[in-house]
């Protein structure tokens, strides 16, 4: 079989159900215990839970929209804050405490990977601090929402 038609058949056979969430939709598009990608579409003035994998290292991808995603580290209790524009990728460790934020709706893709020899990627590999949902500080951003999506790295 060429090449070709195989990926025709593999992108035909991609899930086309999609599950609701407080921060829009998801689509877990594949998943194996290498890897996963899941494509979000997302809404402005929201954000996920805070939360951690334990096993999976997540990559964010920002194909539209901007996202705010924030990490905590446990040991100092700092903030880091990293915009997101269109194009735009962050990796997210293991064990480390983070969440997004919607700033600009849109569509990112999320992609996971085990964070060791031996491990394995789950969706089910997550622990929630609180629950997602309506974003309050979001009216606090509108400086950043009317910039344009240009050098948006900073810890603020």
């Amino acid at each position: 079989m060429k090449a070709t038609n195989r990926l025709k058949m593999s992108l035909s056979v991609w899930p086309t159900e999609w599950e609701k969430k407080e921060w829009g939709r998801v689509n877990h598009s594949f998943q194996s215990e290498q890897s996963a990608v899941s494509r979000l579409e997302v809404l402005a003035g929201t954000r996920c839970s805070k939360h951690i994998h334990k096993q999976r290292t997540n990559l964010f991808f920002v194909m539209s929209g901007l996202l705010l995603i924030q990490e905590w580290d446990e040991g100092c209790g700092e903030q880091l804050n990293v915009y997101l524009p269109p194009g735009g990728v962050h990796i997210v460790d293991s064990n480390i405490l983070h969440r997004f934020c919607v700033v600009k709706s849109g569509r990112v893709l999320e992609v996971y990977w085990p964070d060791a020899d031996g491990g394995r990627v789950s969706i089910d590999d997550i622990e929630r601090e609180d629950k997602g949902g309506v974003w309050r500080e979001w009216k606090e951003f509108s400086d950043v929402r009317s910039r344009g999506p240009d050098n948006y790295l900073e810890g603020r």
